[in-house]
């Protein structure tokens, strides 16, 4: 068996490129060693400074029980993607245009950062074991017996450890293509995260309203195409950036900012993405705009929809998000069709809706998560009073060119 080991979930190449060795009130001439700060993500509970060699250690969160004990498999093959990245960073902070192997190591290293956090790699077995559950169910109902299933599930509570280097290499070929990096020359640092690859399923007006230029997204896309966003802070001064929203620059990698708008933005994407503390080499690393966030998140908190149902709703051109008081999701006249019959106040965005004629995409929501939804759908029935019922029915489904695009990511 593996020896216990404390292990880096988040890897010190990445930790080192956010230290600091200013701290204030420190003696002058007093040396101190690199730090990071590790500030919760509510921006409010105190800033906590950590030397890299000490933040984000697990023990044996990689170990196998099949390893060598001197050569653990897993932490072995991250360690040596670390390394390879380690060496291009430096060329990537002088601006040097990074050739097919560069770039390999940096999306590589990015699906690792994704790939290698204690909340993925539990997402991933949760469902790995949801899996095993089923199969083992079918078996037995079937044959009697779990042998199949004991062979093909050997290695039980670790396969999410074992198909992580899959998970690597599969987000790097997503990101990869539409992948660039954005070198920052505002006065605001990027900032990192316990979960340090924030991936998103955004609007371009939501992009917009994060403060990225208009000339970067795609042209012609709508409100009604949505495509996944993935950020990741290499550094305080450069970032990753990849989706099918926005165009990469040309004849370069790299494109530059120097608006704190666009910075403040794409740190709220991490922000948002993060468990529970932000990695940064200031404890206020949003400065004079802290407090504005702060009260921001406060205002976002009290004006939250107290309906428990939520209707995303995509048209071939727009989109809608409608708050239901009441939702019933049933079955039309055949096994596959579906029918949704909801209650809202929102009826001017309702009439809206009903002018449209065709939905392309429903989805329910039941205080956050995903309860149902139907492709191509048809409003029947239009509420004129909130305590009247409007009716969804499930109708063929043309795909316009929009939302093929919508779909992607």
């Amino acid at each position: 068996m593996a020896k216990k080991k404390a292990q880096h979930i988040i890897p010190q190449v990445h930790l080192r490129q956010f230290t600091t060795v200013v701290r204030e009130g420190q003696p002058d001439g007093r040396p101190v060693a690199p730090f990071v700060w590790l500030v919760p993500k509510d921006l409010v509970t105190p800033s906590v400074a950590r030397a890299p060699r000490n933040a984000f250690v697990a023990t044996r969160a990689y170990n196998l029980r099949a390893d060598n004990p001197a050569d653990p498999w897993l932490e072995g093959a991250l360690g040596k993607l670390e390394g390879a990245y380690g060496a291009t960073l430096p060329r990537l902070r002088d601006g040097m245009e990074p050739d097919e192997r560069d770039w390999a190591a940096v999306v590589l290293f990015v699906g690792a950062l994704r790939a290698r956090t204690l909340t993925d790699i539990e997402h991933w077995q949760a469902l790995f074991s949801r899996v095993e559950d089923l199969h083992r169910q079918v078996e037995r109902a079937n044959t009697g017996t779990e042998s199949v299933s004991d062979k093909r599930f050997a290695v039980g509570s670790e396969m999410s450890k074992y198909h992580l280097p899959g998970r690597v290499e599969a987000y790097a070929k997503v990101v990869a293509p539409r992948g660039w990096l954005l070198r920052n020359e505002s006065q605001s640092d990027f900032v990192s995260a316990d979960i340090p690859v924030a991936h998103h399923f955004l609007h371009p007006d939501e992009l917009l309203r994060l403060g990225l230029p208009s000339d970067w997204i795609v042209p012609g896309a709508t409100s009604a195409d949505r495509a996944f966003v993935s950020v990741c802070a290499l550094t305080p001064r450069l970032l990753f950036l990849s989706s099918p929203l926005l165009l990469p620059p040309v004849d370069s990698v790299y494109r530059t900012t120097a608006t704190p708008a666009t910075v403040l933005g794409l740190n709220e994407l991490l922000r948002a993405s993060a468990d529970a503390v932000l990695i940064a080499r200031s404890p206020n690393p949003y400065g004079s705009m802290q407090p504005f966030i702060v009260d921001m998140d406060k205002k976002a908190a009290s004006i939250a929809p107290t309906t428990e149902y939520v209707l995303q709703i995509y048209t071939p051109t727009s989109r809608y998000r409608i708050n239901a008081t009441a939702f019933q999701h049933d079955h039309g006249q055949h096994p596959l069709e579906f029918t949704m019959r909801f209650r809202t106040e929102q009826l001017g965005e309702l009439r809206s809706l009903a002018s449209e004629c065709e939905m392309v995409e429903v989805t329910a929501y039941h205080n956050g998560d995903d309860v149902g939804g139907m492709r191509g759908g048809i409003l029947t029935t239009v509420a004129l009073d909130p305590t009247a019922e409007s009716v969804i029915e499930q109708s063929p489904i043309r795909w316009p060119e929009a939302t093929k695009r919508r779909r992607s990511g």
